[in-house]
């Protein structure tokens, strides 16, 4: 009998022992680890930032992980047995939860097998570094809750999350596979439309070596409607990323739009564009 009762506490250990399931739907998260490439000193070293430059523009230089907090939309059928993509969105608002167009969107992420991501307090009147560093931090921690597909990580956003998105896909393509860039992007190169006019270089240079990696591997998405005011010089990019030979990148524009986000069925297309790597394919 002794025996017997010993095994049945056993079992009841072991069974509270068990982590909880994954939660689907929306979910709201907070992380305590920070990626190794996240510290903004780090994040200097490559986007070429001296610690002067930061400590100028913001006295604080750094954020405290545990103060953060980040909204995921995970697909309601999802099942740790498979490989699941990350799509790292950047808003250019603060406070989003889930945004919006997630909604919209939701059938299509679900149908991909693909977790959308975004940390809530990123918006444009954060310092770059800031955004940059918790987007990071959403690619490291997310695998350690959900089965994520390492080589399906991509990162996105509009508006000026379109410019932090297209920033960190030229720089850390080791993490990220690719970009969707809507409404706005930043460039390493001077680029000029096919009016003449011009627009500086946004952003450093990359390395040769995260060059090369990027033009070979990474799959990019511009999208743009046909009267945003940031049409033109998105165009002048995506022109100067095929002269640059990049091999996988598209355009896309949304005739009669102006300054707005991806309508489901031209964001379905990009996403298709960003996943045509992936083998197998979800079913």
């Amino acid at each position: 009998m002794l025996k017997i009762i010993l095994s049945l506490l056993s079992l009841v250990v072991l069974a509270s022992a068990q982590p909880d399931p994954p939660k689907t739907g929306a979910v709201a998260l907070r992380f305590e680890e920070r990626h190794p490439e996240s510290a903004v000193k780090v994040q200097g070293r490559r986007l070429k930032w001296t610690p002067a430059f930061i400590k100028k523009h913001d006295p604080v230089g750094e954020y405290d992980l545990a103060k953060e907090s980040f909204t995921a939309l995970v697909p309601k059928t999802y099942d740790k047995k498979h490989k699941y993509g990350l799509f790292v969105w950047v808003s250019p608002v603060d406070n989003i939860g889930v945004e919006p167009q997630w909604r919209s969107w939701a059938p299509h992420l679900d149908e991909r097998r693909i977790i959308a991501v975004s940390a809530n307090n990123a918006g444009n009147e954060r310092f770059v570094w800031y955004r940059i560093g918790l987007a990071l931090d959403a690619a490291h921690n997310m695998p350690k809750l959900y089965n994520i597909d390492p080589a399906r990580i991509w990162i996105g956003g509009v508006s000026g999350g379109g410019r932090v998105a297209s920033t960190v896909t030229a720089h850390y393509p080791e993490i990220f596979a690719g970009g969707y860039y809507q409404a706005g992007c930043n460039w390493y190169r001077e680029v000029k439309s096919k009016k003449g006019r011009k627009w500086p270089r946004r952003i450093p240079r990359p390395t040769p070596g995260r060059l090369a990696k990027a033009k070979k591997q990474t799959r990019h998405v511009f999208f743009c409607g046909s009267k945003d005011f940031n049409r033109d010089h998105s165009k002048a990019v995506y022109d100067d990323m095929k002269r640059q030979r990049y091999r996988h990148t598209v355009w896309q524009e949304a005739p009669g739009l102006g300054h707005v986000l991806a309508p489901p069925d031209w964001f379905e297309k990009g996403l298709a564009h960003l996943d045509a790597a992936a083998k197998p394919k979800p079913k």
